[in-house]
C-alpha cells in the first residue's frame, strides 16, 4: 500500500493519474513485492511521498508480470525510482535512499499538481454541506436544550 502523498498506480488507476498530471512531471517508485531492498526503501519513500506535499504527482507501482506499462519496459532493478513527462522517462534517481535526498529529487524535477476533478471538488462540496447541516442541527438541539431547562 503506497503513502498517503502517492498513488497506487495499477490497471485501473493509471490512466487517471497520468490524465491527472496533465503533461506536467510526475515521479514513479518502481518496487516488486518480496524485493528486500524495496522493503529497506519503502519508509523513506512514504516519508518523502507525504512530505511531498496534497496533490503531488507522486505514485508507487508494484511489479505485476500481468501488466506493467510500456514506460516502465526497461525497469531492469528493484526499487527504481524514476521522473517521467507524457509518458517518457526524463531522470532517474541515482541519491541515497532517504527520505529527504529523495524528497529533493522531487522538487528538483519540479513534480506536477494533480488537476483536481470535478467529482472530487462536488465531493468536497457535499462534505462541506453535510458538515454546515450537522452544525445547524446541534446548535438547534442545544437551543432547545437551553430553552427546556429555563422552562423548568
Amino acid at each position: 500500500m503506497p503513502a498517503a502523498g502517492a498513488t497506487e498506480l495499477t490497471k485501473k488507476t493509471y490512466g487517471k493519474f497520468r490524465e491527472g498530471a496533465k503533461g506536467g512531471v510526475y515521479v514513479v517508485m518502481h518496487r516488486m513485492d518480496g524485493c528486500v531492498y524495496c522493503q529497506m526503501a519503502k519508509p523513506a519513500w512514504d516519508e518523502a511521498a507525504k512530505k511531498a506535499g496534497p496533490g503531488a504527482c507522486v505514485a508507487e507501482m508494484r511489479y505485476d508480470p500481468e501488466w506493467f506499462p510500456e514506460e516502465a519496459a526497461d525497469v531492469r532493478g528493484f526499487p527504481t525510482i524514476r521522473a517521467y513527462r507524457d509518458g517518457r522517462a526524463i531522470n532517474e534517481y541515482q541519491g541515497d535512499r532517504s527520505a529527504e535526498s529523495i524528497l529533493a529529487f522531487v522538487k528538483a524535477v519540479g513534480v506536477a499538481k494533480a488537476a483536481k476533478s470535478p467529482k472530487s471538488a462536488a465531493a468536497k462540496s457535499a462534505s462541506a454541506k453535510s458538515a454546515t447541516a450537522k452544525t445547524a442541527t446541534a446548535k438547534s438541539a442545544s437551543a432547545k436544550s437551553a430553552a427546556k431547562r429555563k422552562s423548568a
